[in-house]
C-alpha cells in the first residue's frame, strides 16, 4: 500500500466525489460585504483634517540672517546677537521640537574658527557652514564623531581650492566685517 493511499484512509476529504465547488453557498451577504462602519473608517469619516496634510514649517523672523550655498536651499544663521529670537524660531522647527542642542556652547576645537552655525529655514536641521567654500555639513551635534568631519572638509583639496579663487567685492566686505576689530583705531592725520 502507498503512503498516499494510507493518509487519504485516515484523513477523509472535506469534498467528495458527489459534491461541487459551485454547489456551495454562504447563508449571509455579510462575507461578501462587510461593515466597515464599527471598525474601520473611510477618509470621508476622518474627523481631524490636519492629520492627514503636514504641519507648515515655521516663518523666519526677517530679523535673522539667511544664507546659503544656492538658492534652492536656505539656512539660517545663528549668531550671539540674535541668539535668543534665534533659538526660539528654532524650537518650533520640524527638527527643533525633536531634538535640544545647545547653539551657546563654547566650540573650543580650533576647526570652529572655519564654520559657523546654522539651520535649514524649512527644517530646522542644524549645520555648520564654512566660511571658506559655504559649503554645509551635518552640525557635529548631530552625529558621534564629534568636529572629525569639519577637520577633514578643511584638509580637502575642494575647500582649499575655493580659498585661492578670487573673491567678489561682497565676499570680501563680508569677511572684512567678521574679522573687524572690536574697537575701532581712531583716525589721526599724522602721516
Amino acid at each position: 500500500m502507498s503512503q498516499l493511499s494510507l493518509f487519504s484512509d485516515a484523513y477523509p476529504s472535506s469534498l467528495y466525489e458527489g459534491d461541487t465547488i459551485d454547489g456551495l453557498s454562504f447563508p449571509n451577504d455579510q462575507f461578501h460585504n462587510p461593515d466597515l462602519s464599527g471598525s474601520q473608517q473611510t477618509s470621508d469619516s476622518v474627523s481631524n483634517p490636519g492629520f492627514l496634510t503636514p504641519i507648515p514649517p515655521p516663518s523666519v523672523p526677517p530679523s535673522l540672517e539667511r544664507v546659503g550655498p544656492s538658492r534652492s536651499i536656505e539656512f539660517v544663521l545663528y549668531s550671539d546677537m540674535s541668539k535668543d529670537e534665534f533659538v526660539a524660531w528654532w524650537l518650533e522647527t520640524k527638527f527643533g521640537r525633536k531634538k535640544r542642542l545647545h547653539w551657546s556652547g563654547n566650540r573650543t576645537a580650533a576647526c570652529w574658527q572655519h564654520f559657523d552655525q546654522v539651520a535649514n529655514a524649512k527644517t530646522g536641521k542644524p549645520g555648520a557652514k564654512c566660511r571658506q567654500c559655504h559649503k554645509v555639513l551635518d552640525h557635529p551635534a548631530n552625529g558621534r564623531y564629534g568636529t572629525t568631519a569639519l577637520h577633514r572638509h578643511l584638509a580637502r583639496p575642494t575647500c582649499r581650492k575655493s580659498t585661492r579663487q578670487k573673491t567678489n567685492i561682497k565676499g570680501l566686505l563680508i569677511n572684512t566685517a567678521q574679522n573687524a576689530p572690536a574697537t575701532p583705531t581712531p583716525f589721526t592725520q599724522e602721516a
